[in-house]
């Protein structure tokens, strides 16, 4: 099965995992994909192995909307990045959270990710980010990760949701990439046509 997932992603595919994904030590490797993860957990068969990647990438896209630090709940500790993975996110040299090509795809490898709004929001552009379509980003979507917006495009409408008992500002993109700015009152929807 891995080497399938491996395949895949390598002819062009994304790829996200939280936690252990493919966790099982055989053949001298605990994450099975690590290759195409671009992380490894340290489980004491590789402590003779030179560790140097460590330097945080804070500026990548996945980041973008990260107002202060992405909440991994428990995350995972003993994980390390492999050569030329980039480390979005490092906490006493254990990787929380990293972003890797892979042949002509993409992965993402997160430690943890409990729900909450800017989480989905991390989430999101991990999305994105591993199926090479950034230029998504703002089609129906809104810069306020406290508001989101869902589109009904075959029955013409459109609405945007502040998720929050709190008033929002936001902009808002439709699905040609044209914007608006609103103010949303605590909890309230709004309906549009498109």
């Amino acid at each position: 099965v891995s080497a399938a997932i491996r395949g895949f992603i390598r002819r062009g595919g994304g790829f996200i995992g939280v936690g252990e994904p493919s966790g099982h030590q055989y053949q001298g490797h605990y994450l099975q994909l690590a290759s195409a993860l671009g992380v490894e957990k340290e489980t004491g068969m590789t402590l003779n192995y030179d560790k140097y990647n460590w330097e945080e990438h804070p500026g990548h896209f996945i980041l973008a909307d990260v107002k202060d630090e992405v909440d991994f709940g428990e995350g995972k500790k003993s994980i390390y990045a492999l050569e030329g993975a980039q480390v979005l996110v490092q906490k006493d040299k254990e990787v929380q959270m990293a972003a890797n090509e892979y042949g002509a795809g993409r992965t993402v490898y997160i430690s943890g990710l409990p729900y909450s709004f800017e989480n989905s929001r991390v989430l999101y552009r991990s999305i994105l980010w591993a199926s090479h379509s950034e230029e998504e980003l703002h089609k129906w979507f809104s810069s306020n990760y406290n508001v989101e917006v869902h589109a009904y495009v075959k029955n013409g409408k459109y609405c945007v949701v502040n998720n929050t008992y709190e008033p929002q500002h936001t902009t808002v993109y439709t699905g040609d990439g044209a914007s608006f700015e609103l103010d949303m009152a605590a909890n309230e929807i709004r309906w549009y046509e498109i």
